[in-house]
This record gives C-alpha cells, structure tokens and sequence, in this order.
C-alpha cells in the first residue's frame, strides 16, 4: 500500500511544478530522486501503525482512523522540518540559486504532495484493501514458528553443541573472532 502511493506523489509534483512555471528537465528530476526516500518514509510510519492496530484485532477502518490520528502530529512534524530545510535554499543568489531554488521547490512540492497521500488516501486505502486477519490464525503461525524453533534448538546437541559458544567449533569461532580484534587494534595504532 505504500509503494502505492509513489506515482501519486510524482504526478502530483509534476503537474505542481508545471502549475509553478518549472519545466521537466535535469535539474527538476534531481529535486525528485532526491526526496525519493523522504516521501515514502511518512507512508511507512502511518502505514506500519495502522497495521499494528488490524494485528490487535481493530476492525480495519477503525484501526485506520485511530492510526493515523495517533502517528499524525510527529509525522507532519518530521515532513514540515524537512520542507523547511528545503525551503531555506530558496534564498541562495546568484547563478548557482537559480539552479538550487529549482530543486528546493521541487522537494517541497513532492513532500507536501507526499504528506497528502500519507494522511488523506492511504488510511482510505488500506481500509478498504486490508482483510481483517482472525487472531486464531494468527495464533496456528505462532505455534507453527515456535515448533520450527524447538526442532532447531533440538539439533544442537546433535551436531556436538549443548550452548551457544561452548564446543569444537564454538570455541573456534571465539579464536577466531579475537584474532580479528587484535589484528584490529594493530591495525587501528
């Protein structure tokens, strides 16, 4: 569902920037490879608490609502700082301002773009896309990892290994691993 969101937020900026007089060119799409990993992070952040509330057992719109209105004040806190930090370029003269303004106003665009979606369509999104999961299976995939883990732990005494550390080959890794630090330490001086 986050993912989603990306080609919502590119259109969005360009038909922005083109409303704003900035054509597509290379300096435009610098602006936009370089908010890339910003605007998904505010999509994460809702996305995962959402998910966290359909886990407990939330009825999947209300665990939309109560999500987002839980994670809403950091996540346009975090978005609106790093508007601001863009925005400062704004003020650079000369030659090499003209160039930067450009990409300063394209990231804000696409994070403010990006700062919609995240609030206003995603919630919406993940209401309507999200199954809600019964906790019964959630309870038969816990039980199904936990048995995975004892037979692991079960090996161990098998291939000569009662403890983590402890044995032939324990014991060879610890030599191992303190040869790596002193040579660490030689090399650091």
């Amino acid at each position: 569902m986050t993912a989603a969101g990306i080609p919502f937020d590119k259109f969005t900026t360009l038909i922005d920037k083109h409303a704003c007089g900035i054509n597509l060119n290379l300096i435009s799409m610098f602006g936009l490879i370089m908010v890339l990993g910003l605007i998904v992070d505010d999509s994460i952040v809702i996305g995962e608490n959402v998910h966290r509330y359909i886990e407990q057992g939330e009825d999947p719109k209300r665990a939309a609502v109560v999500g987002t209105q839980e994670v809403l004040i950091p996540v346009t806190s975090t978005v609106l700082t790093n508007i601001w930090a863009f925005l400062a370029l704004c003020f650079m003269t000369g030659i090499i301002g003209k160039y930067v303004r450009e990409i300063s106003i394209v990231a804000v665009i696409a994070m403010t773009a990006s700062l919609a979606e995240a609030v206003l369509v995603l919630p919406v999104h993940i209401a309507d896309f999200v199954k809600h999961r019964k906790s019964e299976l959630n309870q038969r995939r816990a039980r199904s990892a936990a048995h995975w883990f004892k037979r692991i732990d079960g090996l161990a005494p098998k291939l000569g290994v009662s403890e983590p550390g402890i044995g032939p080959r324990g014991r060879a890794r610890e030599a191992s691993r303190e040869i790596w630090v002193a040579c660490g330490w030689i090399l650091s001086l």
